[in-house]
């Protein structure tokens, strides 16, 4: 799929919305938006989206050093589910009984 001119938009707002996930400095915000700015004047239309949101990534990587600003989000996601599980064990068991 082709990167559209509609896609334009959403790559500076994923790429603010990524910098500030990354980092508190509005310096490295405004930083990335720059360079974002720069990359879609030569962007290859031809290739799709996300090609440039990885891209966005890696500049912020680089940027801040810090490798995944998710971590903490990832970890409080896999946690949640599992702090239930004892209740739902007894269902999910249960469900694998046809019939019942």
């Amino acid at each position: 799929m082709k990167t559209t001119l509609d896609c334009i938009p959403c790559l500076f707002r994923q790429a603010l919305d990524s910098a500030r996930m990354f980092s508190r400095d509005p310096a490295v915000h405004e930083h990335i938006l720059r360079d974002v700015l720069g990359w879609c004047r030569d962007m290859d239309m031809s290739n799709p989206a996300p090609v440039m949101g990885q891209r966005i990534y890696r500049r912020l990587r680089r940027l801040t050093g810090v490798k995944d600003p998710y971590l903490a989000a990832k970890k409080n996601r896999t946690a949640w589910p599992c702090a239930g599980a004892p209740l739902g064990a007894p269902v999910l068991a249960y469900s694998h009984q046809p019939g019942k």
